[in-house]
């Protein structure tokens, strides 16, 4: 029963839509957001549609799979009507760069992910609007351009060095056309990249108006990332679904014990 679930949580992605909600829930805690738990189920929901969609786009369609779509769409959609227009925004913008994403060779429409070297930037400015701009649309009090600037800098800067150790993994299989960033820069030369963009995020952390054990303990997660760029490509069973993907859930963990 448990080897069944297992297989299904990486199956159908789970791992990353549970990934997404907890760097939500973080951003949330960012910005002193008070989200409720209809918002963990919305941008879970919302987050798994999005991802299947990518993912199985290709696929032949099944009863199930087809099923999962059609409950997930009316959630998504109904939740969407949980947010204000600000909310609303966002979570139609984030959806049409993740719709733009894949190929449709039916209507001959080469997707974002195919255009050369913007795969990553996509992604980190889908999930920045995404679980910054639901965040701040939850605020029942307004906060300072600083710090909603500094929120926006780690999650983009974070988003675009998780993805470093996926970019390394599929240097092999991507299309060199696509001049992904490591087929520019090269393996070494990424991780450099991966780096910065960790730079970037501790220091954003750093100027943020909240307690030294939670910023302390968000540095411990992106020191796990530096390693796990660093490690990658690795050999370690479900290295990235359990490892790279768990950073964020992680980072919630530590801001339900360390939140101040």
């Amino acid at each position: 029963m448990i080897y069944l679930f297992f297989q299904r949580y990486l199956k159908y992605h789970i791992h990353v839509s549970v990934a997404i909600v907890c760097l939500f829930a973080t951003t949330a805690y960012f910005m002193d957001s008070p989200i409720v738990l209809i918002d963990y189920w919305g941008v879970g929901c919302c987050s798994a549609l999005g991802y299947l969609y990518i993912t199985k786009l290709s696929e032949k369609p099944t009863l199930l799979l087809g099923l999962i779509y059609a409950i997930g769409t009316l959630f998504a959609i109904w939740y969407g009507f949980q947010l204000n227009i600000f909310g609303r925004i966002c979570c139609v913008l984030s959806g049409m760069l993740v719709i733009l994403y894949p190929n449709f060779e039916r209507f001959r429409f080469i997707g974002l992910r195919e255009q050369p070297g913007l795969k990553v930037f996509v992604v980190a400015l889908t999930w920045t609007i995404f679980c910054v701009g639901i965040s701040y649309s939850r605020l029942a009090q307004t906060i300072t351009p600083i710090l909603l600037l500094q929120v926006c800098c780690f999650v983009w800067a974070y988003v675009l060095a998780a993805m470093v150790p996926f970019e390394i993994r599929d240097v092999l299989m991507d299309d060199p056309k696509l001049k992904t960033l490591a087929h520019r820069f090269g393996i070494s030369g990424i991780k450099l990249w991966g780096y910065f963009w960790i730079l970037v995020a501790g220091v954003a952390v750093g100027f943020m108006p909240m307690g030294l054990q939670s910023k302390l303990w968000i540095l411990i997660q992106l020191k796990i990332l530096f390693w796990c760029i660093y490690a990658s490509p690795s050999s370690i069973p479900h290295f990235y679904e359990f490892w790279v993907e768990a950073i964020p859930m992680g980072m919630f963990l530590g801001m339900l014990v360390f939140g101040s």
